[in-house]
């Protein structure tokens, strides 16, 4: 299920998720939902068209930390063309960044409004 709430904790409305993929947290990219988590194949990197809630386009994610978990699996942001990634725990958390290489950003989160 994907849950969406109001600023003040009230649940607005509960949608099936349709992806298989589970989620661990989502910016608003270009209009469109840029949601980080897993599958059962690995790490994922969905866009979502934030209306519906349904897949614009899938982009798998095999890139994991040295201790071997996958960047998909905690917290994630974006911010001026850069994509970031918490993921993992603990005393000493580490931050990784990624910028696009030889694609758009417009090509790689296509609008939801397009």
């Amino acid at each position: 299920m994907v849950f969406e709430w109001t600023a003040q904790g009230g649940e607005v409305r509960r949608t099936p998720n349709a992806t298989g993929a589970r989620y661990q947290d989502m910016d608003v990219v270009r209009g469109s939902l840029v949601c980080t988590g897993a599958d059962p194949n690995g790490g994922v990197i969905d866009i979502l068209d934030p209306a519906s809630l349904t897949l614009l386009v899938r982009h798998r994610c095999h890139a994991r930390t040295p201790n071997g978990h996958l960047i998909t699996s905690k917290g994630f942001a974006f911010a001026e063309g850069t994509f970031y990634f918490l993921p993992a725990d603990g005393e000493f958390p580490m931050l990784m960044s990624y910028t696009l290489d030889d694609v758009t950003l417009a090509d790689y989160v296509p609008s939801a409004g397009s």
